[in-house]
């Protein structure tokens, strides 16, 4: 078996002393990543969709690359919406889906830089919560203390949860957000910020909401502080949370 799993190393595979690496299709180093300028090179080549399966296989290729739009649902909406029904059917491209795919093209070819999650930080995690969907964002300081994005996430309300309380609504983005950036929250004291008050308190105090009650039993395994602030001051979850399309 050892020999079999030594075939494939070769040490010109090896990259040693480098201050970026090409990995993936991201370049990576120096606290940062980036899309690979070969792949920023194909988007700008990218021709407008004339099929549905044309528009599904162009957000195959932007699928991998999502975590560096931080606006990607509400850019992509007109899109998504010819992505229903059969793969072979002609799409009506409107100015709408123009605008996109050109507002997509331009924010992935004008070089998008997102931190690399350092574990030895402490990790920060905005979440917020609309009529439609949960946002939320995960965030790491720099060398000027200055909070940089990590990851964006966001997801659409199933009909259930449409029918939430706006407090019920709000907590979901709490447990959802930390859910999604588990692997990184997980064992870690994090700061999770909300715009919502009444949530401070979740940890204290016991909600008489069998359902808030719930969640706050589930985050007892997590250590974190709940950290309030201003919607205003919560524009990338708010954006997040107001999309119609899950990443």
């Amino acid at each position: 078996m050892g020999t079999i799993l030594l075939r494939p190393a070769r040490p010109k595979k090896c990259f040693l002393g480098y201050q970026q690496v090409v990995y993936l299709g991201h370049k990576v180093g120096q606290g940062c990543m980036m899309p690979e300028e070969v792949k920023i090179e194909k988007f700008k080549a990218l021709e407008e969709p004339k099929t549905k399966k044309e528009v599904r296989r162009f957000f195959g290729m932007l699928g991998f690359y999502r975590r560096y739009v931080p606006h990607f649902s509400e850019i992509a909406l007109p899109l998504t919406n010819l992505t229903k029904g059969k793969k072979f059917e002609a799409i009506e491209w409107t100015l709408a889906c123009q605008e996109a795919f050109e507002r997509l093209k331009e924010t992935l070819v004008s070089q998008p830089v997102v931190r690399l999650p350092d574990p030895e930080k402490a990790f920060v995690l905005r979440t917020d919560a609309s009529d439609v969907g949960l946002g939320a964002v995960l965030l790491q300081a720099d060398e000027k203390g200055d909070l940089q994005p990590v990851s964006y996430a966001s997801k659409k309300l199933i009909p259930a949860e449409i029918n939430y309380s706006t407090i019920e609504k709000e907590c979901l983005a709490m447990v959802w957000g930390i859910r999604k950036f588990e692997p990184y929250l997980f064992g870690q004291h994090f700061t999770l910020m909300t715009d919502h008050q009444p949530l401070q308190y979740l940890q204290q105090v016991r909600p008489h909401n069998g359902r808030l009650t719930r969640w706050a039993l589930q985050l007892q395994a997590y250590s974190f502080r709940v950290q309030t602030i201003k919607g205003v001051n919560n524009v990338d979850a708010d954006f997040m949370s107001r999309v119609a399309l899950d990443i």
